[in-house]
């Protein structure tokens, strides 16, 4: 932020100063464009690595052909979590996700139904109890729900 403040004054003095007043206006306006480019794109990336969630997928779900990429909690208002899962072969029925807290601790559970055909990838919902904190779920792990 102290950049900026500096940029800016150095912008008001430049202008005052003469002939170069047009290329070196440009210059410090460039600079500090960029910085501010900079700090907003850095953001972004900090909100998406923050909403990031760590899941592993079961033994079990792997031998069946069901792997995960990515998956994000959505919000933790609403307690979800959003995994992505891939399947090389044709699964069809309940999956849980299970939270669990630094311990090792699990702090709460989702089951939902899953139909996936091979070779198939569907963003799959998670829904936790209003009472978890979503704050607390240090990893997540999915495998085949009874």
């Amino acid at each position: 932020m102290k950049s900026i403040i500096y940029l800016s004054m150095a912008t008001l003095l430049l202008s005052a100063c003469g002939k170069n007043e047009d290329t070196m206006a440009k210059k410090v306006g460039d600079s500090v464009g960029s910085a501010v480019t900079d700090f907003t794109a850095g953001l972004g990336k900090g909100v998406d690595k923050s909403m990031q969630a760590q899941v592993q997928v079961s033994d079990g779900m792997a031998k069946k052909g069901v792997t995960s990429t990515t998956s994000k909690l959505d919000n933790l208002a609403e307690k979800t979590l959003t995994v992505y899962l891939v399947s090389t072969q044709a699964y069809k029925g309940k999956v849980m996700a299970r939270a669990s807290n630094k311990s090792g601790q699990e702090i709460g559970r989702s089951i939902v139904d899953v139909e996936l055909g091979a070779s198939d990838a569907k963003y799959i919902k998670f829904p936790f109890d209003p009472e978890m904190d979503m704050q607390l779920a240090d990893k997540f792990s999915v495998e085949e729900g009874k």
